[in-house]
């Protein structure tokens, strides 16, 4: 029953929905003005192709190699907001930045101002015409900042010409560890005793006194506990997500609703022994002395069937085609 104001946690920025809008098309390489409509509109075949693109990359980060290459990036800030032109209206809000929460079911709501929520300092109503929760999401991940992992939800967008309008994701969460270390026996089991360990969360003294004071601390990372530059802790999740019109009796806005599933999944990537890599081409190099073997014995054998073959059509065109000497023979009578 915790209750944090994301608002006074995270940053929040003025900015314009179509400049986003453009960017996410032009790094996918496929937009497409429409006249249509006012800034334009995706192509669905090149959609399509986009979101093929996404599923590949998804591909990628199961990969170990591929996800401990981006400890390298953990450090990137989130990416700056595309620069406005002139004249050009501040008609949308970006709001990034990160947030600790304990490891059980939450939620995280994005609503209009002063609705859904009791505000500090009284209650500030939003008029209702000015409401719109069409949005754009550049990265949502649980755990450590990797910006270059891509999640289920990233680089994704959802809008609506509607007021009243409430869009729904469900999360499930699953602990994952990247890791190249030996986590299983010899027999192939896992091996409780060789999963790595996260390093542990420490207090700063302005944390303590923040626990004092009764505000949320904010814990950092102990570089000296159980430092491992062979493992990334993180987490992956599935989403699913509905949207609809609602009545003015329901809040509107962006809900996320997400549940920590009590598993752990653990993705390892090992050599294995020299002896192992020695039986392994010992048996390459004798399947290819065996297969060679046998290919040389079907070449001798095709090679005399077609030597059989040849001499009896030979034997058979003499006696069809040969010419007999002819000449007159008298029957002579002896007595």
């Amino acid at each position: 029953m915790d209750r944090i104001m994301a608002g006074d946690l995270l940053t929040r920025e003025d900015t314009n929905w179509m400049a986003w809008q453009t960017r996410s098309a032009q790094s996918k390489g496929h937009y497409k003005p429409d006249s249509s409509h006012a800034g334009g509109s995706y192509d669905s075949f090149n959609a399509q192709n986009a979101d093929l693109k996404r599923r590949q990359v998804q591909d990628e980060d199961s990969h170990v190699h591929h996800v401990l290459g981006h400890r390298s990036h953990s450090k990137k800030k989130f990416e700056k907001s595309p620069k406005l032109k002139r004249g050009e209206e501040h008609n949308a809000c970006r709001i990034y930045g990160s947030l600790e929460g304990n490891k059980v079911q939450g939620d995280f709501h994005i609503t209009a101002r002063g609705h859904g929520y009791l505000e500090p300092g009284g209650q500030h109503h939003l008029d209702h015409n000015t409401f719109n929760f069409s949005h754009q999401i550049n990265e949502l991940s649980f755990g450590p900042h990797y910006p270059n992992l891509l999640n289920p939800l990233d680089k994704t967008s959802d809008s609506t010409d509607k007021n009243f309008h409430k869009f729904q994701y469900y999360l499930s969460i699953v602990p994952t560890i990247y890791t190249k270390r030996r986590v299983s026996t010899k027999s192939g089991a896992l091996d409780p005793a060789a999963i790595p360990q996260p390093a542990t969360l420490d207090f700063t003294p302005e944390d303590l006194a923040k626990l004092k004071e009764g505000e949320i601390p904010s814990h950092i990372i102990n570089p000296q506990m159980n430092s491992d530059s062979k493992s990334i802790f993180t987490n992956q999740y599935a989403a699913t997500s509905q949207s609809r019109e609602v009545s003015h009796q329901v809040i509107p806005g962006i809900f996320f609703k997400y549940d920590i599933e009590p598993i752990l999944l653990i993705v390892s990537a090992q050599r294995a022994s020299f002896w192992g890599l020695v039986v392994r081409l010992v048996n390459v190099i004798s399947g290819i002395v065996v297969g060679g073997g046998w290919m040389f014995q079907l070449t001798e054998w095709s090679s005399e069937v077609l030597k059989k073959g040849r001499r009896r059509g030979t034997m058979a065109d003499g006696v069809l085609h040969g010419r007999m000497g002819s000449g007159d023979y008298k029957n002579e009578k002896f007595g």
